[in-house]
């Protein structure tokens, strides 16, 4: 049987170098509490910055808070030496899709499926990302040029109109 929130708690409080903080913090994602779920990833990678599932936990945690930058940021460090990785290469498609970078998100879920593919609805992004995006509307056609003023006739045009009778 896993261990409780409880037990996790008192066990990371009691030696705080333990890599459990994980655990414990998945659970408190599990349950909504990302202040604590981030909490305990931020502490825990402190001490061990190259546990990647705390790190890609982390970047879900900030996406779902919409911080964004910080949750890209977190993802592109598990990518580097891990670029392969289907779990941090499909967060990292989500990530820059919401950030509007269609073509980032669309290599990313790539990634995902050449290595697993069928995963559930990235085939589906990847026709949605592939297909030619919709084209602006066209601009409003320009107003019509006014019509021009007609040319005077001769000088009897040019003189002033005759003064009105008292």
């Amino acid at each position: 049987m896993p261990p409780t929130l409880q037990e996790l708690e008192s066990e990371l409080k009691r030696d705080p170098k333990l890599r459990r903080f994980y655990e414990l913090a998945r659970e408190y994602q599990k349950q909504g509490r990302l202040d604590e779920a981030s909490a305990w990833c931020e502490k825990g990678l402190a001490l061990n910055p190259s546990q990647w599932q705390a790190r890609i936990l982390l970047a879900q945690v900030y996406l779902a808070k919409g911080r964004l930058l910080e949750a890209r940021t977190h993802v592109e460090k598990v990518l580097l030496p891990l670029p392969d990785n289907v779990p941090a290469n499909h967060l990292a498609a989500d990530i820059y899709l919401t950030m509007g970078d269609r073509e980032k998100a669309l290599r990313h879920y790539q990634v995902v499926e050449l290595f697993e593919p069928g995963r559930t609805g990235v085939g589906e992004k990847i026709r949605e990302l592939s297909a030619p995006a919709e084209a602006p509307p066209p601009p409003p056609p320009a107003a019509p040029e006014p019509e021009p003023l007609p040319e005077p006739l001769g000088e009897a045009a040019e003189a002033p109109p005759p003064p009105l009778p008292v």
